[in-house]
C-alpha cells in the first residue's frame, strides 16, 4: 500500500474570482518594458600565485619535476646528439669546462654529458677481493683439532685461533667448519652429532682378529648343515611413553597414571632362520644365570618339538652366558654354542629384530599393571613376525636371517620369570638395536 499524498491550505490566502481579476490588472499595469541586453565588461584577472609546499624528504635536492604541484613543469624535449656532436662534447670537456657548462652549450642534461664522457672509458672495477678470515691453513688446523677432540666448541676453537693471530668469533668458526669451503680446501665438513663414547679396544687389531675367526668358524659350522639359533636379551622400559603431546599455551602436557613398582622388563629371545622366533622369556628385574638357565630349559623343550637334531646356539659374551652351569646344560642337551667376538653385537642378526619390535611397542600411559604391559610386548613380537621381513645376516648376506617373518602364527614359546634387582639389560643402556651397533656392545 502506497503512502497517501498530503496537502496544506492557508485560509487567509483564499480569494474570490473578482478579487483575483482586479489584482491581475493591477499587476499588468505595473509591468515595464525590458531593457536591451548589454555585453558584460570583462576585466583580466591574474591567476592566483601557486602555493609552494615543502618537498618531501625523498625528493629534496634531486631536481625531479614535482608531480603533486598544481602547475607541473612541461617535460623537456629529448635531443639526440650525433656522432660529431658527441666528439665536440668530449673536446669541450678536455678544455676543462664543467659538465654543467657543456650541458648548457649543447642543450642537454648534465647526466647526458657525463655519460658521453665515460662512454669510451674502461669500466671501473667493482667490489674487490673477498675478505677471507679463515684460509686453507686455518681450515686444516680446525679439521685436525676436531679430529683429535670432537668435543671442542666454537668458542674453544676461536680461542686457539686467536693464539695463532686469527681473531674470529665463535659463530664464524661454527659456520666455517660446516660450510662447503672446507671441502674446497681438501678437508671434510664437520657437523654436530650425537656423541657416542666407545672403548679404545672396540676396534683394536685383536678384536678385529677375533671377529675374523668368528666369521670363519660360523661359516664352517653353517656349511656342515647346522641349524643356527641366535640368543640375546633386550630391555623394555614399561614407563616409556610418547614424549610429545598437546596442551593449551602456558600449560604442561600431563597424563596421570598409577604408581608402578616394576619398570624394567627384559626379553630373552631366541630366533632361527628355519623356525622364526623360537622362544621369548620376559624377566622382571635383573637377568641372572639362574634365570637364563630357566630360559634355556624352556628353549630346549621348544626345539625338541621341532627337531631331534643338535642346533648351534650363537650368543654374545655377557657373563651369565659363559658360566659353568650354562655350558654344562648346553653340553648335556647335545647342542653346541658359538660366542661372538667382543664389541661385535652387529654380528648377531637378532639385534635387527629387536630394532623393529621396539618400534611396535605402544603401551598406553594409563596402563600400570605389569601383566597388562606384558600383553603389549607379546603383541609387538607377534605383529613383527607377521608384518615385516627380517634384516640380512651380516655374515652371509645371500640368505635372510632369520626367516621368522615367513612363519605364520605366534612364536612357539612364551614365558615370564620374576627376579629382583636392576635389569642387567637396562644397565647396558641400549638406545636402540636397529643398526646393530647403537648399544654399548661391551659383550
Amino acid at each position: 500500500m502506497s503512502a497517501p499524498t498530503i496537502g496544506v491550505i492557508n485560509a487567509r490566502l483564499v480569494r474570490s474570482p473578482t478579487e483575483i481579476r482586479r489584482l491581475a490588472e493591477e499587476a499588468a499595469a505595473e509591468v515595464r518594458p525590458a531593457e536591451p541586453f548589454l555585453e558584460p565588461l570583462r576585466v583580466p584577472i591574474p591567476p592566483p600565485a601557486p602555493v609552494l609546499a615543502e618537498a618531501p624528504a625523498a625528493h629534496r635536492g634531486r631536481g625531479r619535476p614535482r608531480t603533486d604541484s598544481p602547475h607541473p613543469a612541461p617535460p623537456r624535449a629529448y635531443r639526440a646528439l650525433a656522432a660529431e656532436d658527441r666528439d665536440r662534447v668530449r673536446a669541450e670537456l678536455d678544455t676543462g669546462r664543467t659538465l654543467m657548462a657543456v650541458a648548457r652549450t649543447f642543450g642537454v642534461s648534465v647526466s647526458t654529458v657525463s655519460r658521453i664522457a665515460t662512454e669510451d672509458a674502461p669500466p671501473r672495477p667493482r667490489g674487490g677481493a673477498i675478505h677471507v678470515k679463515l684460509t686453507a691453513a686455518e681450515s686444516l688446523f680446525l679439521a685436525e683439532r676436531l679430529t683429535e677432540d670432537p668435543r671442542l666448541t666454537g668458542g674453544q676453537l676461536a680461542a686457539e685461533l686467536a693464539e695463532r693471530g686469527v681473531d674470529v668469533a665463535a659463530s664464524t668458526v661454527n659456520a666455517h667448519v660446516r660450510s662447503p669451503v672446507m671441502e674446497q680446501y681438501g678437508v671434510p665438513r664437520f657437523t654436530v652429532k650425537r656423541l657416542r663414547v666407545q672403548e679404545e679396544a672396540r676396534n683394536s687389531d685383536a678384536v678385529k682378529e677375533q671377529r675374523r675367526e668368528y666369521i670363519i668358524e660360523y661359516n664352517r659350522l653353517l656349511s656342515g648343515g647346522s641349524i643356527v639359533v641366535f640368543v640375546d636379551e633386550t630391555p623394555f622400559d614399561i614407563l616409556d611413553t610418547r614424549h610429545m603431546a598437546r596442551a593449551p599455551i602456558g600449560q604442561r602436557a600431563v597424563v596421570r597414571r598409577r604408581q608402578v613398582r616394576t619398570t624394567g622388563v627384559t626379553a630373552i629371545t631366541a630366533i632361527s632362520d628355519v623356525w622364526g622366533v623360537v622362544h621369548v622369556e620376559f624377566v622382571l628385574g635383573c637377568v641372572t644365570a639362574d634365570a637364563f638357565r630357566v630360559f634355556l630349559g624352556d628353549l630346549f623343550e621348544t626345539i625338541r618339538g621341532h627337531t631331534r637334531e643338535a642346533v648351534l646356539l650363537v650368543m654374545d659374551n655377557v657373563a651369565f652366558h659363559r658360566t659353568a652351569g650354562v655350558r654344562a646344560m648346553i653340553e648335556a642337551s647335545g647342542h653346541r654354542v658359538l660366542y661372538t667376538a667382543p664389541w661385535s653385537c652387529e654380528l648377531n642378526p637378532i639385534e635387527y629384530v629387536f630394532g623393529f619390535v621396539k618400534t611396535r611397542v605402544r603401551v598406553p600411559s594409563e596402563v600400570s599393571n605389569t601383566r597388562a604391559v606384558l600383553s603389549y610386548l607379546v603383541e609387538a613380537f607377534r605383529s613383527a613376525t607377521r608384518a615385516e621381513n627380517c634384516q640380512h645376516d651380516p655374515v652371509r648376506d645371500e640368505r635372510p636371517v632369520p626367516a621368522c617373518l615367513e612363519s605364520p602364527g605366534a612364536p612357539a614359546g612364551w614365558g615370564t620369570q620374576g627376579a629382583r634387582g636392576r635389569s642387567e639389560g637396562a644397565s647396558r643402556r641400549w638406545r636402540g638395536e636397529r643398526d646393530g651397533g647403537r648399544g654399548s656392545c661391551r659383550r
